[in-house]
């Protein structure tokens, strides 16, 4: 149907573009030259009536109808040898006919556009209700509530060839689920947001050994992270996110710069901070029941020995890496079982 419908269109705006380029046959006094423009406008406006017919357009329709009536006319003056008269009068058949095609393509096209974005408004409305979450609050209530009537205006005015209205409808609809969807961090923001949390929680235990310098980074770093989760609250997804990434660099200096010789009360701090830690978690873990989770405890507790034997030694970054891996372990162990470490 729409490759017959092009070539239609095809051929009558190719006859319309002969138009410009016409000679006036009739002011040498032959009707013949004449004859052939009228019989090439009949062609035209037959052809133009098949893609008027099709479109339904109203306008198209009109513009047609004045068509047939002027080539009419120049049939009339052809008939009584006023062949000036019917030349004139064939051009402005000719141009009206090329008109109602025209007014149909235009159609077309809208129609494909109001299409597009009436399917598009439907999805975006979809993704707003995922936003919104179960349940919505009163406010992303309201605005869904909004957003389905918009979508049902912009689905009437389609149906009822109205297109410019659906595609203004249908955008007001894709606005208000962007908004909804903004209210709330994607799925990446959340995973950035996680991420820097975790590795500040991190460091914030392994580092309590590395001086005022790694403490001051890592209050920044938080600082910089809990702006990072205003931003994303606020629907700021890339602000929250370079932020973060500000956050990160800062644990990650921090952790850089710890890399010298920590003093040995600050060792044995830790070692101790660890030791009741992990005999904090222990009997939940062991009495949850969690395969996993006890084998991740048992872990954590060798190389809680092994940081020990470290510290005896006098090896003292070597204990704290140690006691880095017994703690990550003992996280892992409670996050299983249920509890916080």
């Amino acid at each position: 149907m729409h490759a017959r419908r092009a070539r239609v269109w095809g051929f009558a705006l190719g006859l319309i573009c002969l138009a410009a380029a016409l000679p006036v046959a009739a002011q040498t006094g032959d009707g013949s030259r004449v004859r052939i423009e009228l019989e090439r406008t009949d062609e035209l406006l037959q052809r133009a009536a098949e893609v008027v017919r099709q479109s339904g357009n109203p306008r198209a329709i009109a513009d047609l109808q004045l068509a047939m009536q002027v080539q009419a006319t120049a049939w009339e003056h052809f008939r009584t040898q006023r062949f000036l008269l019917a030349h004139e009068r064939t051009m402005q058949a000719r141009e009206l006919g090329g008109r109602a095609v025209r007014v149909t393509q235009q159609q077309g096209t809208a129609e494909q556009l109001a299409r597009r974005m009436l399917d598009d408004a439907l999805a975006k409305l979809e993704r707003g209700r995922e936003c919104a979450g179960d349940p919505p609050s009163d406010q992303e209530q309201r605005l869904l509530q909004v957003a389905g009537s918009r979508l049902e205006q912009a689905r009437e005015a389609f149906h009822e060839t109205k297109y410019r209205i659906s595609i203004d409808m249908s955008t007001q609809v894709r606005r208000m689920a962007d908004e909804l969807c903004a209210r709330r961090p994607d799925q990446h923001v959340v995973e950035v947001l996680e991420g820097v949390r975790s590795l500040l929680q991190r460091a914030q235990g392994d580092l309590g050994a590395c001086g005022p310098q790694a403490t001051t980074l890592l209050e920044r770093a938080t600082a910089q992270l809990t702006r990072a989760e205003e931003q994303a609250r606020s629907g700021n997804h890339d602000a929250a996110v370079r932020l973060a990434d500000q956050a990160k660099g800062l644990v990650l200096q921090a952790l850089r710069d710890c890399q010298q010789t920590p003093a040995a009360a600050d060792v044995d701090r830790i070692l101790e901070e660890a030791t009741v830690a992990l005999e904090r978690i222990a009997a939940a873990v062991r009495d949850g029941g969690n395969a996993d989770a006890t084998t991740l405890l048992d872990n954590a507790y060798s190389h809680l020995q092994r940081a020990r034997d470290l510290r005896e030694r006098g090896k003292l970054r070597q204990t704290l890496a140690e006691v880095r891996v017994a703690r990550n372990l003992a996280r892992r162990a409670a996050r299983l079982a249920g509890g916080e470490f």
